[in-house]
């Protein structure tokens, strides 16, 4: 798993301390370009939480799931469709900005999906990932507009973000 956004998330969890595993799917491992079925998409998130969850060489707690793609696809709705008790293992969960955003209504209303409320009530955190100014989802103005709908409206817990001054100057200014 090369992709440069993985890599450099996965090596700021280094330098933070952070053990992390990147992995890819089997079809990605074929080199095909269709997905396996879901049923084997799961159980390659599951064999991976068991790999980490029981390497005695890197004692890891807490696991946090995140993916990009199709990885954070899956994980998501394991945890939206309680198909994997990932509150049993993990503390929180990392989905791409457009599982939970999914756009305008025709009165410019931002439609959420329900990954944040169903996460949040099995306890676990949600930190989604990767907010830029410079690559604002579609509908959306202003990097503030993203994070007033993720964080006022959504409630997620927290954020991975590339312009980390912003973010401090929006949360300083939203919650004195």
């Amino acid at each position: 798993m090369n992709n440069p956004l993985i890599v450099a998330l996965a090596e700021g969890l280094a330098i933070a301390g952070c053990v992390t595993l990147r992995f890819n799917f089997p079809y990605k491992e074929k080199g095909k370009k269709s997905p396996d079925s879901q049923q084997k998409l799961i159980h390659t998130w599951q064999c991976a939480y068991a790999y980490m969850q029981h390497n005695q060489k890197f004692p890891v707690k807490p696991i946090i799931a995140v993916g990009k793609s199709m990885g954070g696809r899956v994980v998501s709705q394991m945890v939206a469709e309680g198909l994997m008790d990932v509150a049993s293992y993990a503390e929180g969960i990392g989905p791409w900005l457009s599982q939970i955003y999914l756009g305008k209504t025709a009165t410019g209303t931002a439609r959420l999906s329900e990954l944040v409320s169903q996460a949040q009530a099995r306890g676990l955190k949600v930190h989604p990932y990767t907010f830029r100014q410079d690559e604002l989802p579609q509908g959306i103005d202003s990097f503030r507009e993203l994070l007033d709908i993720f964080i006022l409206q959504a409630g997620v817990d927290g954020l991975f973000t590339d312009f980390t001054d912003l973010v401090v100057d929006y949360l300083s200014e939203e919650f004195p």
